[in-house]
């Protein structure tokens, strides 16, 4: 999700439970295509350094990237996003207007 308000720079929010940074290329055809051009295994970009790229060049508005999930992202270039983790988002929530049986989900869940 981006979020772009006025005299802020973009947020880039990335949500994941269970799965990792995004890596592009993403499909095996292109992989082998980038394999060809590049060598094998070069060329490969995570979705930060793809999203900070995008919005740095393209855009010419550097974004920040914010990672919500269990555990930090492995991000192997220096620009690692702002992590927050899933209990604190939830324990931020304003739950007064949520449906009871959501509200008890989030307070008691165990999984996150």
């Amino acid at each position: 999700m981006v979020v772009q308000l006025p005299v802020l720079q973009p947020l880039c929010i990335e949500a994941k439970l269970e799965s990792p940074e995004g890596q592009y290329p993403s499909s095996s055809r292109e992989r082998d295509i980038f394999d060809e051009v590049f060598g094998k295994g070069k060329g490969r970009v995570g979705q930060f350094e793809l999203q900070r790229f995008m919005f740095k060049h393209h855009l010419k508005d550097p974004c920040q990237n914010i990672f919500i999930g269990k555990k930090p992202p492995s991000s192997d270039d220096d620009g690692s996003p702002l992590f927050l983790h899933w209990k604190d988002v939830f324990r931020g929530l304003d739950r007064d207007s949520s449906i009871p049986f959501v509200r008890r989900l989030i307070e008691e869940n165990r999984y996150l």
